[in-house]
């Protein structure tokens, strides 16, 4: 099962960051948020691994996928509203 956000609008850039994909994001790109839901524990069932999180900037035409800890910390540097 995929869950997709709305699509979300940059309205202000908080502080600036050399961050691969997020240092190309502008006032105005539009954002798409999926997370695929699955198993993320190792193959016997033990340990957790982080989950991922795919965004696409469809203004750009870019894509790139985050852990969720490091697309908190990189979206601590803008503001989005839904479009």
């Amino acid at each position: 099962m995929i869950l997709k956000s709305e699509v979300q609008k940059v309205t202000a850039i908080k502080k600036k960051t050399k961050a691969k994909f997020f240092k190309d994001v502008k006032i105005g790109d539009l954002l798409v948020f999926e997370l695929k839901l699955r198993n993320t524990t190792g193959a016997s069932g033990g340990g957790n691994y982080a989950t991922y999180i795919s965004i696409s900037n469809i203004s750009q035409g870019t894509y790139t996928h985050n852990s969720q800890a490091q697309l908190l910390n990189n979206l601590d540097n803008f503001e989005l509203t839904g479009r």
